[in-house]
């Protein structure tokens, strides 16, 4: 497996991470430029593509990082 494969897996891993803590914490956000991109027409990622793209509406950014820092400290 080269760099960019393990690299990939990574992202994954973390975006399902960030989708698990968006579901139970009711916080919106969308897939966003190349990560879309590669979901829709690669059904995974862009090959050269090394990072995710995620948006979420104006305000909720806080509200997430919010849940995130009450949850850290528990």
């Amino acid at each position: 497996m080269d760099n960019l494969e393990e690299l990939h897996k990574s992202l994954f891993e973390m975006l399902n991470v960030f989708d698990s803590f968006c579901r139970e914490n009711n916080i919106e956000y969308s897939l966003a430029y190349g990560t879309l991109l590669g979901a829709v027409r690669h059904k995974g990622f862009i090959p050269w593509d090394d990072d995710l793209d995620v948006m979420m509406p104006y305000g909720r950014g806080y509200v997430a990082r919010q849940h995130y820092i009450a949850g850290s400290s528990q």
